[in-house]
């Protein structure tokens, strides 16, 4: 092939791609799809525990804290994450409360309203923005909570954020 026909083949390539994405967005469709149903059976496993009681540390059907029963949602279906609120919010990315949906974690201040140090954390179930439903291990046990309703936890919010379940789960 001369210089000529390469520089015309280049051409005709360049001012004309056709690139086939098809099999890029199937990808990512059963990709999303994996997650939806990743995300929907930790819920169902999460809500099997409605009622346990609170145990500090706890990770059983006997007693459970919040961290305890994030570790145990995740576990059920082989994800390994941290033990503790704290190390919890290593994970993913912050996203402001106005995006969070199904799936997301928010942070709590614990007791102590003053202080910035997180103290609880909840997964959130349904919902979106700041009218989410939240499963999550308080002093009255395993509950479900709407944000918007709890004075307790509205003042106490420090952030949100997004998981990658790909990193926790092997999803494909």
């Amino acid at each position: 092939m001369n210089v000529f026909s390469i520089i015309v083949l280049s051409t005709l390539s360049w001012s004309n791609p056709e690139i086939d994405t098809t099999h890029i967005h199937s990808e990512v469709q059963l990709e999303c799809q994996i997650e939806e149903h990743l995300i929907d059976t930790l819920i169902s496993t999460g809500k099997q525990l409605l009622g346990t009681p609170y145990k500090y540390a706890g990770n059983t059907e006997k007693g459970i804290d919040c961290s305890g029963l994030l570790q145990y949602m995740f576990k059920s279906q082989g994800g390994e994450v941290a033990r503790t609120s704290r190390g919890l919010a290593q994970l993913g990315h912050k996203i402001d409360l106005e995006q969070v949906t199904k799936g997301d974690l928010i942070f709590f201040k614990g007791r102590n309203v003053n202080s910035n140090s997180i103290g609880h954390v909840a997964y959130v179930i349904e919902g979106s923005g700041k009218e989410v439903l939240l499963l999550h291990a308080t002093s009255r046990g395993v509950v479900v909570d709407k944000l918007h309703e709890s004075s307790y936890y509205k003042k106490r919010i420090l952030f949100a954020k997004r998981l990658a379940y790909e990193e926790i789960f092997d999803l494909l």
